[in-house]
C-alpha cells in the first residue's frame, strides 16, 4: 500500500480540503471523507458552487482531473512573461540543449489569458502542462452539478511570431 502524498492544503472559507496523490492518482480529502471526483465532493461540500470561491473550485477540480500534469495560473501576467521570456531565450539560443523547449510545440498566443471567469454557465480559467510548460484554457460547467458533465482542457491559439521580439 502506497503512503499518501500531501500536494496542498486548500481553505474554503472556514474549511479545509486537502489534495492528494494515493498510488499516483488525485484523491482530496474533506472532513475526513476521500474522493477522486468533483461531483460527490460537490454534494459533500455545496459551497464549492458558489461564484466567491471560483478559484478555490478550479484549483480543486484542475487537480481531480489532471493531478499533477496541470497546474492552475494563479497570476496571468507573471506567466505570461516568464513564458514569453522563455520563448524568446530560445529562439536566440536555437542550439542550447534543454529537457523540454516551448518552442518546439508552438508558440503560443499568451495574451489571451485573463483572470478566471463565469460566463454563460462555464467557468474559464488558464493551466499549463507541469512537464512541458504548454498553456491551455480550461472550460467547465458551472455550477458543477452533475456527474456527466464535460470539461474540456484547450490549448490556446498560436501565436503569430512577428509579434515576438528577436
Amino acid at each position: 500500500m502506497s503512503v499518501p502524498t500531501l500536494i496542498k492544503n486548500i481553505r474554503v472559507q472556514n474549511s479545509s480540503v486537502q489534495l492528494y496523490l494515493v498510488n499516483d492518482k488525485p484523491i482530496v480529502n474533506f472532513k475526513d471523507q476521500s474522493f477522486s471526483q468533483v461531483w460527490p465532493l460537490v454534494q459533500a461540500m455545496p459551497i464549492l458552487c458558489d461564484p466567491v470561491i471560483v478559484h478555490e473550485f478550479a484549483e480543486i477540480g484542475n487537480f481531480l482531473w489532471k493531478g499533477t500534469e496541470f497546474a492552475i495560473v494563479h497570476s496571468i501576467s507573471d506567466f505570461q512573461k516568464d513564458y514569453l521570456d522563455r520563448v524568446n531565450f530560445e529562439l536566440e539560443h536555437p542550439a542550447d540543449i534543454l529537457p523540454y523547449r516551448v518552442t518546439d510545440y508552438a508558440i503560443f498566443d499568451v495574451s489571451t489569458m485573463h483572470p478566471a471567469v463565469l460566463e454563460n454557465g462555464q467557468l474559464k480559467f488558464f493551466t499549463y502542462n507541469t512537464t512541458n510548460g504548454i498553456p491551455f484554457k480550461v472550460a467547465c460547467p458551472f455550477p458543477y452539478v452533475s456527474t456527466s458533465t464535460f470539461v474540456h482542457y484547450q490549448l490556446l491559439p498560436i501565436l503569430n511570431q512577428t509579434k515576438l521580439k528577436h
